[in-house]
């Protein structure tokens, strides 16, 4: 007699499979971050865009369903998600996207869920799932290379909802939680305040995330224009030992105050550190200074460079290393 096993359900293979296909595909360009099967209760994947091999701080979350769990017509797929999973994604910082995979013929559809419910959240909180149409036109194909622009553009677009929301908040639900407060005009002053404090906190939250994100990704491109102009300067070292009495770039004085190259830009790439682990105030206008000192840097080095080619080579064109910077 054989022993009596558990068994893997087929719906749970597909689902398996499905969730490895979309993983595998968004790794191409972002960090995926699976979702232990235990703790998933309506989000399969975390992703974090890369620019390159850096991350740009743009992040969101998947859901994702087989092709054989949901329903297809000519236009449309349908997939019925319950409400308490919609109200599950609408509690996060991230957008959450529909992904429905098709594992035979290796293709992703998607859509954003959030452009469907957005103006019926309450009376949609009295069912018990609610019905997502996914466009059949809005696919990709497993090998893409790099994230949709309609998805990137969601993305960047998330916190100014953010806002939107907020400001509806503010007409529906401060004010009005403030108006049904009992008591004495004391009382009903103090349930404003504090409903107005709570507001002013989640902006203060939305503005200091932007505010991150931009001087990070300022930061990360003027660093990676100097990367750009520095190891072709360090490739073309022994034209360069004239000019830097024989040191190689990393090592060359005065292009940068009281500092040699390579030691400057260790400060950047640790004053980048610093503000993504604790983002603070102080931090900020460190890094700001930083950034200003790096592309003053970079506008030295390009003419450097340009002048150095073109005694290598004076017919040809190497304006375009100075453009940014005229």
């Amino acid at each position: 007699m054989e022993p009596k096993l558990p068994q893997v359900h087929e719906n749970t293979k597909k689902g398996n499979v499905s969730v490895t296909l979309l993983e595998s595909a968004l790794s191409r360009f972002s960090i995926v971050h699976n979702i232990p099967v235990e703790k998933d209760i309506g989000i399969d994947l975390h992703i974090e865009l890369l620019n390159g091999s850096t991350p740009n701080g743009l992040c969101f979350n998947a859901q994702c369903k087989g092709k054989d769990e949901v329903e297809i017509d000519e236009r449309t797929i349908k997939i019925p998600i319950k409400i308490t999973t919609i109200n599950y994604w609408l509690l996060h910082k991230e957008p959450t996207f529909l992904f429905v995979v098709d594992a035979e013929k290796l293709k992703i559809f998607w859509c954003y869920p959030f452009d469907q419910i957005s103006g019926r959240i309450e009376e949609l909180q009295q069912q018990n799932t609610v019905t997502i149409h996914v466009d059949k036109r809005a696919v990709f194909s497993c090998s893409i290379r790099e994230v949709p622009i309609e998805i990137e553009t969601i993305i960047r677009n998330f916190d100014y909802r953010l806002f939107e929301n907020l400001s509806h908040s503010v007409s529906n639900n401060v004010i009005e939680n403030a108006g049904k407060q009992q008591g004495t005009l004391k009382d009903r002053l103090l349930a404003f305040k504090d409903s107005a404090d709570h507001l002013k906190d989640n902006l203060t939250a939305i503005i200091n995330r932007q505010r991150d994100r931009i001087i990070l990704n300022e930061t990360k491109v003027v660093l990676e224009k100097f990367r750009f102009v520095f190891h072709w300067l360090d490739a073309e070292s022994t034209f360069v030992y004239p000019y830097t009495d024989g040191k190689r770039i990393r090592d060359a004085e005065g292009f940068i105050k009281d500092s040699t190259i390579g030691d400057f830009i260790d400060t950047v790439i640790e004053s980048i550190n610093q503000y993504e682990s604790q983002a603070t105030e102080e931090k900020f206008n460190h890094l700001i200074t930083k950034l200003e000192k790096l592309n003053e840097l970079n506008k030295h080095l390009a003419f450097f460079l340009r002048e150095i080619l073109y005694e290598m080579n004076p017919y040809a064109d190497f304006e375009y290393l100075v453009k940014d910077y005229i």
